[in-house]
């Protein structure tokens, strides 16, 4: 099963919190995408707040695609 990176990011205009997703990797399994994680944070966080400026908070975690989809459905219920 791939792993992803996903952002849970608020918004200083918005209450709701929104995912992101980093489309450009795909990690093998969690142990993968956490190491890369450790080592890349400072980096992906500069990326979330370069490309949306308007961010108040941000974590990044690792999570399997299953797990992504299940989040998706839990919070976009009517998607």
């Amino acid at each position: 099963m791939n792993w992803l990176l996903v952002a849970l990011v608020t918004y200083t205009t918005s209450t709701a919190p929104e995912l992101k997703i980093h489309g450009g990797l795909v990690f093998p399994n969690a142990e993968v995408c956490r190491s890369y994680l450790q080592d890349k944070e400072d980096f992906l966080n500069k990326q979330l707040s370069d490309r949306y400026p308007n961010i108040e908070k941000s974590i990044i975690q690792c999570f399997d695609e299953q797990s992504v989809k299940e989040m998706y459905r839990y919070m976009f219920p009517d998607n």
